[in-house]
């Protein structure tokens, strides 16, 4: 019991780059390894971190690691450990399982801006995905957890002071890009929540809006489509006073482009 308490303490710690595998194996090398209790708190620690984040993040931080089982157990222990525990995903390219949903969709985002105030990459955003969501990934919801998350990241600032860090936008860029593929008004939907939630900080929505169409991420059509659309109401008529030079502007360059192709 010992070392699952321990596990409980250090397995946010990893979770968020406080702590990496190979600290906490230096941690344990001079006594609990030793006392051949290595593999106890390695199952431990790897158990918490599957059930928090999932495999694809658990592997990575392993392989960041640059450790080996045999560091913490006999070496002729290590398959069966392995085995025994069904981690052979560490070691092998296994397909997992698909997760069913057990998050909710604050949930999921709330573990999607973990892993990027983290400063977790787009590939690992999309493996927690795969793991945690798995089946329902392209479902609406998801879309807009992904993009809540991805823009309240991005936001610097305290309350009634917020600004957008198009640096923070741009790390996780080719995620939008996705997401707009999917459904670029569930994006802009998303954005209108956020910011309804946020109590509408000044500038904050047209900052947002220029960023998606500036870097391409949403189309002229996308955003006239959420401009017209009765779906959610809530918060929407402040916004679209905040736009309203924005909508000018998208609509006069669409027509001065139309009126060139002629």
């Amino acid at each position: 019991m010992l070392y699952v308490y321990l596990s409980k303490f250090m397995t946010p710690l990893i979770e968020n780059k406080h702590v990496t595998f190979a600290q906490v194996f230096k941690l344990c090398e001079k006594a609990i390894i030793p006392a051949e209790h290595g593999h106890l708190i390695l199952k431990a620690i790897i158990g918490n971190l599957k059930e928090s984040m999932g495999v694809s993040f658990v592997k990575t931080r392993w392989q960041e690691s640059g450790l080996e089982f045999k560091q913490w157990m006999n070496e002729d222990q290590v398959p069966k450990w392995l085995e025994d525990n069904k981690l052979e995903y560490l070691v092998k390219d296994i397909p997992c399982e698909e997760s069913k949903v057990t998050l909710s969709p604050t949930e999921v985002e709330s573990k999607l801006l973990q892993l990027m105030n983290a400063d977790e990459t787009c590939e690992c955003v999309r493996g927690w995905i795969q793991d945690n969501v798995g089946a329902s990934r392209d479902e609406e919801w998801v879309t807009r957890a992904l993009m809540a998350a991805v823009c309240s990241h991005a936001l610097l600032g305290g309350e009634g002071a917020r600004r957008l860090s198009r640096d923070r936008m741009h790390k996780y860029a080719p995620l939008l890009h996705e997401l707009a593929a999917r459904s670029e008004l569930d994006c802009l939907l998303a954005v209108q929540r956020l910011v309804h939630r946020m109590e509408h900080p000044q500038g904050l929505t047209l900052d947002i809006f220029q960023y998606l169409h500036e870097q391409y991420i949403i189309s002229v059509e996308g955003f006239i489509l959420w401009e017209t659309s009765e779906k959610e109401p809530e918060g929407k008529a402040v916004m679209l006073k905040a736009l309203t030079s924005f909508f000018t502007n998208i609509r006069e360059a669409d027509n001065e482009d139309t009126c060139s192709e002629e």
